[in-house]
């Protein structure tokens, strides 16, 4: 019996094939090409940012890259009023940053637009060109609502550029918890101000924990307390000064407790005295008469909005906001003055 040899498959030429080969991968391709320009997926180059990102966000000083200070900024409850001045330096820098890694086009270009502002060569004129600049130094006055409310009153007023160090329950009797002399030196060094505002002191009426120049704790009450604080006063006063920077020390008001009030006279008189042996470089401002009705007693409320609020807090002592708000607004003439500007008339404020 004949058993029918099995048929062979055919085979495609060779040429056929790899015809075939060459028609599959280039539809391939084509289909991956047409599927990447639908979908817009592209690899993209990172740039490096132009020009010096540190340098677009420090201005008139490096924490200002944040912009002129927001206006609706919050007081602090408690504890600084402000970063270290080497945080600041750095923390300005990284603002000028955008999320994508590259400086915005504004911080891009402030250089090119402050140079179009006036003729090449010339020094820019008028108050606005050259603010005026000021440092608040204090405890938790200046940490908190006063100081807060203060600094924002004279930032609104396009003459002035004002900085702020406050430090709650500090001041001068306790250099071991914050030492207010170094710290003056390194904001001055940082903000180099025309006028320091001062308001210290509430914490003072303790011992004299001991200090570089004084070695041993003195105590509260007694004759060599008064010279031991004196010498604190001058000390702060010393680095303060200087041939173009003058202070202006806020005495501290008038208080609701008469056992805390007996310790601020002590306090009120030898900075008092520090500060008028300094004249005309140093002026002593009694904050008292701004808070008294004109029969002397104290003011305990103010008109706001169409009711009469608080002053103080329960503690008769420290400011509620509308208090707060009350003396700021008292003390920021005091401060242009101070510097030797003209007042702003309703119209000018108002402009701005």
């Amino acid at each position: 019996m004949h058993t029918p040899r099995p048929r062979r498959k055919p085979r495609w030429p060779t040429r056929t094939r790899a015809a075939w080969i060459v028609a599959v991968v280039g539809w391939i391709a084509g289909a991956g090409a047409c599927r990447t320009e639908a979908t817009g997926v592209e690899a993209v180059a990172v740039v490096p940012p132009k020009g010096n990102a540190a340098a677009a966000g420090t201005g008139n000083g490096a924490d200002r890259a944040e912009a002129p200070k927001p206006a609706a900024r919050a007081p602090a409850e408690a504890g600084d009023a402000e970063a270290d001045p080497a945080q600041a330096a750095s923390s300005g820098a990284a603002r000028a940053v955008t999320s994508g890694g590259s400086t915005s086009a504004a911080a891009e270009n402030a250089g090119t637009v402050g140079a179009a502002s006036g003729e090449a060569g010339e020094e820019p004129q008028g108050d606005r060109a050259r603010p005026r600049r000021v440092l608040i130094l204090g405890d938790s006055l200046a940490a908190t609502g006063f100081g807060a409310l203060l600094e924002k009153a004279l930032d609104d007023d396009p003459r002035i550029v004002a900085y702020r160090k406050g430090k709650s329950s500090s001041g001068l009797s306790r250099p071991d918890f914050f030492d207010w002399v170094d710290a003056a030196k390194r904001q001055i060094e940082f903000r180099d101000p025309e006028l320091v505002v001062v308001i210290l002191g509430g914490n003072d009426g303790q011992d004299l924990a001991p200090a570089p120049w004084h070695p041993k704790r003195v105590r509260w009450q007694t004759p060599a307390w008064e010279a031991g604080y004196r010498a604190r006063v001058d000390a702060l006063l010393d680095v303060l000064v200087g041939p173009s920077r003058r202070v202006l020390w806020l005495g501290l008001p008038r208080t609701q407790t008469v056992k805390f009030e007996k310790k601020l006279e002590t306090i009120r008189r030898i900075q008092r005295e520090a500060v008028e042996a300094r004249a005309p470089a140093a002026v002593y401002l009694d904050l008292s008469p701004l808070l008294q009705n004109p029969d002397g007693s104290l003011t305990r409320t103010v008109e706001r909005g169409g009711k009469r609020r608080a002053v103080r807090a329960e503690d008769g002592i420290h400011f509620t906001m509308e208090g707060s708000r009350y003396l700021a607004e008292r003390v920021a003439p005091e401060v242009v003055r101070a510097l030797g500007l003209p007042p702003r008339s309703p119209e000018e404020a108002s402009a701005d």
